[in-house]
């Protein structure tokens, strides 16, 4: 899915910018989950992690700790294993 990739530079980005501009590419990280978020049951499995992963880090870029974690830790559950969770 595309909207996956974008979803992930977008990511990516965020991790590299400075605070100022972090929520509002958290704001945006978030627009393209809602858009994704309705697909979720149909992505493959590495994909809904992905998603979880970058739906998690939207929430840490608006300062949203709480509902990070509980995507981080739904992320965990399902691949207890895969280091970029655990960042």
């Amino acid at each position: 899915p595309e909207l996956l990739g974008i979803l992930g530079g977008l990511s990516q980005v965020q991790e590299q910018t400075n605070s100022l501009l972090r929520p509002k590419l958290g704001q945006l990280q978030l627009t393209v989950s809602q858009l994704l978020l309705d697909r979720r049951d149909a992505m493959s499995q590495s994909e809904r992690e992905l998603f979880d992963l970058y739906h998690a880090r939207a929430y840490v870029a608006l300062g949203d700790d709480d509902r990070a974690i509980e995507w981080y830790e739904s992320a965990l559950a399902k691949a207890p294993r895969d280091k970029a969770a655990m960042r």
